[in-house]
Order: C-alpha cells, then structure tokens, then sequence
C-alpha cells in the first residue's frame, strides 16, 4: 500500500506504530487510504476489503518498515515520484481535489530532495 508507505517515511517508523496511533491512523493513514481507493473506483478498480480491516490485516505483521522508508534510509529515492507521483497525478487528470495525497507526496518528495536523492 503506497500512501502508508508514504506517512511511514515521514514519520520514520514502522506501520505498527503508525496504526497504534489514533490520530495518525484517523488522520492520514485511513484517509489515504480510503482517497487512494476513491480514485481507484474512479477508473473502475474495485478494492473487496474495506480500509478498517486492511489496516488490521497490516497490523498483524508486527512491526514492519516498508519499502520506501527502507529505499530513503540507503540511499534510494525508489518509489516516491513513480508511486505518489502517479496517485497525484491520477486525482489532477480526474480533476479530483486530493489536499492529503499532495501532502503525502510533496513532504517526502521533498525530504528525498533534502538527502540529495532527488534533484
């Protein structure tokens, strides 16, 4: 799931902990997640597990860091433009408002830029 991916590098933790705190989980992670899906339905794509229970199914892995928070901390900057770029891209060619998805890609797009892994 990209847009967790994205919080758990900005906050530079594992997703457990991310889930384990309301207001992250109520804030950004469920409202990624349920905007990602949003735009998804948009173009047809239908998702068959709601955003509650796919928290939990991620909470269950323990404490995972994802992949982008692990390409950031060696030195890679992988993901950040091909996966959050494209959401965001996606909202602006659906000319759909998506405030929390530009968030979540301009902070670590720019903290990539800051280590020197983005120009």
């Amino acid at each position: 799931m990209a847009t967790p991916a994205s919080v758990s590098l900005l906050a530079g933790c594992s997703t457990d902990k991310l889930i384990d705190d309301p207001a992250v989980r109520r804030q950004f992670l469920v409202g990624v997640v349920d905007r990602t899906i949003a735009l998804g339905a948009s173009l047809g794509v239908r998702v068959a597990i709601e955003t509650g229970e796919r928290l939990a199914l991620r909470h269950r892995l323990g404490e995972v860091k994802t992949s982008m928070l692990q390409d950031v901390e060696a030195g890679r900057s992988g993901k950040i433009v091909a996966i959050l770029g494209t959401l965001v891209g996606i909202a602006r060619r659906l000319d759909r408002p998506a405030p929390l998805l530009d968030a979540v890609y301009a902070l670590p797009r720019m903290r990539a830029s800051v280590l020197g892994l983005l120009p």
